[in-house]
């Protein structure tokens, strides 16, 4: 097992079941390639997304987007919904293409160029 410094404690470079892992000493913190090639797959939709397209609240023309109240999540459930969800009552959002961009094609690559 291979023992690495990170910012004073040590981290761990570990093989389970073929694939190898991160382990931050003293945590239960695991970042496999796996973990992090989603994450980066997950962020640069987002700020494509983000830069791309603009939002509107739908109930409050010209107004700000008001996010709404989160619930308790319960047991088994990734994230909390938000109140009134599911009931007609909760976010509403006009999303759109910026003026100016419906020429822009994106392209994401690798570093590698491909």
């Amino acid at each position: 097992m291979a023992t690495l410094p990170v910012l004073g404690g040590k981290v761990f470079l570990t093989d389970s079941g073929g694939a190898k892992h991160l382990v931050k000493a003293g945590c239960d913190i695991f970042m496999s390639t796996g973990v992090t090639h989603r994450l980066t797959e997950i962020l640069g939709f987002a700020a494509g997304f983000a830069l791309g397209f603009e939002g509107k609240d739908a109930t409050h023309p010209g107004q700000r987007i008001k996010v709404s109240e989160m619930g308790t999540a319960l047991l088994g459930q990734a994230v909390a919904k938000p109140v009134g969800s599911g009931k007609g009552t909760g976010l509403s959002v006009i999303i759109r293409k910026r003026k100016n961009w419906d020429d822009i094609a994106w392209r994401f690559t690798r570093q590698d160029g491909s």
